[in-house]
C-alpha cells in the first residue's frame, strides 16, 4: 500500500440543497481513507464520501461545534471516491486533508 495523502488547501462551499464542493478521490489500491475536514469559523458543515458511479453514500459526517469532521473508511473495490461537502447554512469555506491508498 502507498500513503497518499492529498489536500485541499483552501476551498469554499455555498449553502442550498444544490450548492457544494466536490473533489474526485482515485483510490487505485484497496485500503484505509481518512478525510479530516475543518470550516473556518465553526460554520456548520456535512461531509459525504460517495461511490464515484452511483453516488451512493459510503460513509458521512457533519462538523460537530469546533468545525472539524472526520471520515474514516476501509475502501474496497472502488477505484475512485467523490468527496462532497456541503455548507448547511451559507456560504462557507473550510480545508480538508485526505489520506487514501
Amino acid at each position: 500500500m502507498r500513503d497518499g495523502a492529498i489536500g485541499i488547501a483552501a476551498a469554499r462551499a455555498l449553502g442550498g440543497p444544490r450548492s457544494r464542493a466536490t473533489r474526485l478521490l482515485r483510490t487505485p489500491l484497496d485500503g484505509p481513507v481518512e478525510i479530516s475536514v475543518r470550516a473556518a469559523d465553526g460554520a456548520p458543515l456535512r461531509v459525504l464520501l460517495r461511490d464515484r458511479d452511483s453516488g451512493r453514500t459510503l460513509a458521512h459526517a457533519a462538523t460537530g461545534a469546533d468545525g472539524s469532521a472526520e471520515i474514516s473508511y476501509s475502501n474496497c473495490g472502488h477505484a475512485a471516491l467523490r468527496l462532497e461537502v456541503r455548507a448547511t447554512s451559507g456560504p462557507a469555506s473550510f480545508e480538508a486533508a485526505i489520506t487514501r491508498p
